[in-house]
């Protein structure tokens, strides 16, 4: 039999709230188990704990007295297989996780593990099914430029690390048409000023979808007379208050992650962003919810690829010439490229039909 290396569960025990002997209990549990779902299992745990991280929430909350907090723990586990849901993962693929993340709270702490046969848990796997029979996979949809503005209006009024981060965030993502395993792979180091564009920077693509020979590439940012949606001020008070709070710059920190992880409300770590796509889909959604743009039903239209089909979309609405756009978009395939502008399909609006 294949071995496999003992992991502890995500919390450390409470000792209060189970027994001292429980221990041998988890391992019987873990028994349960062949080596390669326990592979898969811990894999899917992971992610989970980096995804409750990266949303500023605990994996197995408690209350300030001592007690589960039982509505926090379900909300986060249901948040996560929405998540994955609206990402386009199957029904087997949501089955995995919470079968995953059940295993996990059955050695963490059986009641943790009880919450996740509740109602709520079990409507929404209900629904789940019911949704995905019918599912026909739609595109990310883009942000229009009033969207746009309201966003960075509404994160530029809460003045919080996180929110300065995230707009920075948002608005390179969309300036650079990257795909959200480029954001969260990009580093103090990869960020230079432009020689040509003034006020401009270039960021310095190490790996990406396309890039099969491992050559990168340098993609430009330009300055915009629209001050509130202009991506190059927004990375630039990012970057000074990088400097401020920690002194960290391109120069002596080039291996930092541009956007890494915020703990709390202040607490700015030197940790990548993990699970980008779910991260960043979340924080986008959250946003546009929270800011009223629009609402949550709606919000599942938005994506972490909403930020390239933005730059995209946005970029031919505006006349630019498709070549421009796939330089920056790294599209070699125009017919590809043109599926990504949500507007296409407008132009051939006509009332001839109606006669007059």
């Amino acid at each position: 039999m294949e071995n496999t290396t003992d992991i502890a569960p995500l919390v450390p025990q409470e000792l209060d709230l189970l027994p001292n002997d429980f221990s041998a209990v988890v391992e019987v549990i873990n028994a349960s188990l062949s080596p390669a779902t326990r592979r898969a299992y811990e894999t899917v745990v992971a992610q989970y704990a980096a995804f409750v991280r990266n949303t500023d929430r605990q994996a197995y909350p408690f209350l300030e007295d001592g007690t589960i907090d039982t509505d926090g723990y379900i909300a986060g586990v249901l948040i996560y297989l929405n998540t994955l849901m609206s990402e386009g993962k199957t029904l087997s693929t949501l089955n995995k996780h919470l079968a995953a993340l059940k295993w996990d709270a059955s050695r963490t702490n059986p009641r943790f593990e009880a919450l996740l046969h509740s109602a709520p848990v079990k409507a929404f796997t209900q629904g789940a099914a019911r949704t995905l029979r019918s599912h026909n996979p739609r595109k990310a949809q883009a942000l229009t430029v009033e969207q746009l503005t309201a966003l960075y209006a509404y994160l530029s009024k809460k003045h919080t690390l996180r929110s300065i981060r995230d707009k920075a965030l948002l608005s390179i993502g969309i300036a650079g048409a990257l795909r959200s395993s480029n954001i969260a792979l990009l580093t103090l180091g990869d960020v230079s000023p432009a020689l040509r564009l003034t006020g401009g920077y270039l960021l310095h693509i190490r790996h990406s979808k396309t890039d099969q020979t491992g050559e990168g590439a340098f993609i430009p940012v330009a300055s915009s007379a629209n001050y509130r949606l202009d991506p190059t001020r927004h990375l630039r008070l990012w970057l000074t208050l990088m400097e401020g709070l920690h002194s960290y710059t391109p120069a002596s920190h080039p291996d930092l992650p541009l956007f890494p992880t915020i703990r709390g409300t202040h607490g700015l770590t030197s940790d990548p962003i993990t699970v980008a796509s779910l991260t960043i889909t979340h924080l986008l959604r959250k946003h546009l919810t929270d800011a009223g743009i629009v609402t949550a039903q709606g919000a599942e239209a938005f994506s972490s690829h909403s930020l390239r089909a933005t730059f995209i979309t946005l970029s031919s609405q505006a006349g630019v010439p498709e070549a421009s756009i796939a330089a920056v978009s790294g599209h070699r395939d125009m017919g590809t490229l043109r599926s990504y502008d949500r507007s296409t399909v407008e132009r051939h609006a006509q009332t001839d039909y109606l006669g007059g």
